[in-house]
């Protein structure tokens, strides 16, 4: 059986869940605050961004995860994008659950396994949702595709 994280701050210990809870904030978000490196007291001493009603802040904003995230949906929604008609120009799109929210995105693609990794389409065929996205290097996004007939066709092994 797999036990909770124990934080320690100001004397005392709490599950992640438990200091979300205490804190007022979504376990998501702290979550991905200390993935993302922060140190538990700028974790649990941040406060999440309320004003005009805007969504709680995950902590990620500027991280590779975001960045691909940002660029996902440009690609597939910008007609001004300069790879657009390769992706929403084609009729390419960001599933419902991805476009609205990154921290959905974020759990269900998880965190790139390294810096080489690049968000890819396992179907180009496909939009960009669950079961057809994956964290690739270029060497396997390569690997996994080649030019036939006009068309992105995944290459027999």
């Amino acid at each position: 059986m797999r036990t909770a994280r124990q934080l320690k701050h100001n004397g005392e210990t709490r599950t992640i869940k438990q200091w979300a809870e205490r804190l007022g904030i979504a376990e998501t978000t702290l979550r991905l605050r200390l993935h993302n490196k922060w140190t538990t007291t700028k974790a649990l001493n941040t406060p999440v961004d309320s004003q005009r009603g805007a969504a709680p802040t995950h902590g990620m904003t500027g991280t590779k995860e975001y960045r691909a995230w940002q660029s996902m949906k440009f690609r597939c929604q910008n007609p001004n994008h300069k790879r657009w008609h390769c992706y929403g120009g084609k009729g390419i799109n960001v599933c419902e659950r991805w476009r609205k929210c990154f921290s959905t995105f974020y759990q269900d693609v998880g965190p790139a396994p390294s810096p080489e990794h690049t968000l890819g389409r396992l179907d180009h065929d496909r939009d960009y949702e669950p079961n057809n996205v994956a964290w690739q290097t270029m060497e396997e996004q390569v690997e996994c595709w080649c030019k036939n007939n006009g068309s992105m066709k995944r290459r027999r092994k």
